[in-house]
């Protein structure tokens, strides 16, 4: 099957592993065939089922430490980005704290590679941790170190309004992608603000990855129709 619409777009889901709910609408968006990519978070859930998918979907690490799902509204994303500035502020002050989330999101590499029996094809964290400067290089190093060629980061800002993209961008541009590295031409989580077809194909660029995260009903209900326009 070939998704028609938005075929100029890199479609991904996060969280996969994170709950049986999560993982079971996974399963299913990944059988319609709506989807490019899914970030699997490893030491949760029952992955033997995504594991054993043969379809052409990229599966990606999804790092996470102490994840949290944060509701779909103004007052999650606010918490939300309240903890990112609250880790940004704790890494620095306790040069250990980042060595030690590394430690950990190696063991869930190789954890990935125990279930699905070979590396992850891209590695990004939840809530895009990897962003915060004194944290990117631990990924790029385990990125390199495991020979996954493909970063969440992208390479162009996207001119948006939003608080949350405006922060990684202000991240983005203190971290270098090495040469050995791939990554989309922009970065947009469908969470941000929910655009229609129309205006993502009017106010992204081609190639970026759009991000769904399948959880919240909103995501959800969009990636589904796609399925009766596939062919």
């Amino acid at each position: 099957m070939e998704r028609k619409i938005l075929s100029a777009y890199t479609l991904s889901l996060d969280d996969v592993g994170h709950t049986k709910a999560i993982t079971e609408r996974a399963l299913e968006l990944i059988g319609m065939g709506v989807v490019d990519r899914i970030s699997v978070m490893m030491q949760f859930e029952d992955l033997a089922a995504v594991a054993a998918t043969s379809s052409d979907v990229a599966k990606d690490i999804h790092l996470h430490f102490h994840p949290k799902i944060y509701a779909p509204s103004f007052i999650g994303a606010l918490t939300c980005t309240f903890d990112r500035l609250a880790l940004f502020v704790r890494i620095h002050l306790d040069p250990s704290c980042a060595r030690n989330i590394a430690s950990a999101w190696e063991s869930q590499i190789q954890s990935f590679i125990t279930v699905f029996g070979s590396t992850p094809d891209g590695i990004n964290t939840h809530e895009h941790i990897h962003f915060i400067p004194r944290l990117y290089p631990h990924v790029v190093q385990l990125a390199l170190e495991y020979n996954i060629p493909y970063i969440r980061m992208g390479s162009l800002r996207i001119e948006s309004n939003d608080y949350r993209e405006r922060l990684l961008s202000l991240w983005r541009k203190k971290n270098i992608i090495p040469h050995q590295l791939t990554t989309s031409s922009g970065l947009y989580s469908y969470d941000w603000k929910r655009l229609s077809i129309p205006e993502i194909e009017s106010q992204l660029p081609a190639k970026t990855e759009l991000i769904f995260h399948p959880q919240y009903e909103e995501d959800y209900a969009f990636l589904r129709t796609f399925a009766p326009v596939l062919q």
